[in-house]
């Protein structure tokens, strides 16, 4: 594997991390209720365990998911390892907008399609 794909599959693991642990620090400073979360998983996790448990529940999933993820990555072929990098690049993207989002109560580009399509769901 060359040492430029390594990289970058280690910094979009990071990044990963890194906008998810933004999302839970503003999802708890903005969320009073199950109710106002926007993610339909999580806000039945909130209703059954509590919102700060079922937070901290779907941030450890969600950071094992990445580090399996990224881990299988480091595995794979060339076109697996760019799909990684490009489709957690989004995700962490989406992942950063929706941080952004709750920290400041104002809703941007990318927050504003999230809760569409959630709202599609109900």
């Amino acid at each position: 594997m060359a040492i430029g794909m390594e990289l970058f599959i280690w910094l979009v693991i990071g990044s990963l991390c890194g906008t998810k642990l933004l999302d839970v620090i503003s999802t708890l400073k903005c969320i009073n209720s199950p109710d106002s979360e926007t993610n339909p998983f999580a806000r039945r996790i909130m209703k059954r365990l509590g919102i700060k448990p079922a937070i901290l529940l779907i941030f450890l999933i969600t950071l094992a998911i990445i580090f399996m993820s990224g881990y299988l990555a480091l595995q794979c072929d060339f076109i697996i390892q760019v799909v990684y990098i490009f489709l957690g690049t989004f995700i962490s993207t989406v992942q950063g907008a929706v941080a952004h989002a709750n920290w400041f109560e104002v809703d941007n580009g990318i927050t504003s399609l999230v809760r569409k399509i959630h709202n599609l769901r109900r």
